[in-house]
């Protein structure tokens, strides 16, 4: 095991750690969610061997964008599962997907090994992930103080958090893949709108959804359907794009994101069940 290796192992254990504390105490997610950023920019720090200043901090915040926007979701996933077991187990699939990305992570920062297949995928099914998990936590957020007279979070929020989310996947995607991020501006915007409008559109569709009494919280254990249907939008957006800017897009390309995306979405709608169950 190689230097590189074992610095991300350290940092995928803390942050297990951490996972697991919430699995024996949940109701220390709002601590957690204050130490998990300072574990993950620390780490950073650690495996990148970065200068502790402030221009060298502010021009490396891109490789925080993937590992925050994971470990932000699947914190939130974890926290509302019912099963002890499968909550240790997504823990560990977790601590597997954070060893694996710093790794990735890391290599990427020197720009010649961008292209390296094996980093690229990693990065693009975390991409992914980070997408899916982080939307679903929001629309749980959202829908956990939706009945909050007090505490009553704007959808308005929500539907921009979802817009600043595509917006960041997609420019460093864009990076990554050494795309010219001044000529890629104006599609990553039309990634971004097209998500809030959607987000907008979808609203709060739960597929096990919510019951609320005097007596229960939300149970929100259900998957939010806009946090699929938005990962769908994402790869046929992105997948289209990065295409176009590479110069391999055809029709052919064409008429396989459409298809794919027509078939999953679907499959999606079909499968759903709509109405609240009784």
């Amino acid at each position: 095991m190689n230097i590189l290796q074992k610095r991300s192992l350290i940092l995928s254990l803390v942050l297990a750690f951490q996972y697991g504390v919430l699995v024996q105490f949940p109701e220390t997610l709002i601590i957690l969610m204050f130490c998990m950023p300072l574990t993950l920019i620390a780490g950073m720090i650690y495996i990148f061997g970065l200068r502790i200043k402030k221009a060298e901090l502010l021009s490396n915040l891109k490789f925080l964008i993937l590992p925050a926007l994971f470990n932000f979701g699947a914190i939130f996933f974890v926290r509302y599962m019912t099963q002890s077991l499968l909550m240790y187990i997504i823990t560990i699939l977790i601590f597997l997907v954070n060893f694996y990305l710093f790794i990735a992570l890391r290599k990427v920062f020197n720009l010649e090994d961008r292209a390296a297949v094996f980093q690229r995928n990693v990065i693009i099914s975390v991409s992914f992930l980070s997408i899916f998990l982080s939307v679903s936590a929001l629309y749980r957020f959202f829908v956990s103080y939706s009945a909050d007279s007090i505490f009553r979070i704007p959808l308005v929020l929500v539907v921009v958090a979802i817009g600043v989310v595509f917006y960041l996947v997609s420019y460093f995607l864009a990076w990554e893949n050494g795309i010219d991020l001044k000529k890629y501006r104006p599609y990553n915007l039309v990634i971004s709108l097209m998500a809030a409008e959607v987000a907008w559109a979808s609203s709060i569709w739960i597929v096990n959804y919510p019951t609320f009494s005097s007596y229960e919280k939300a149970n929100l254990g259900g998957t939010p359907l806009p946090a699929v249907i938005l990962v769908i939008i994402f790869y046929f957006t992105w997948g289209i794009i990065s295409h176009k800017a590479s110069r391999t897009l055809t029709k052919n390309v064409m008429f396989e994101y459409f298809l794919l995306t027509i078939i999953f979405l679907a499959v999606l709608f079909i499968s759903t069940k709509w109405l609240p169950q009784i």
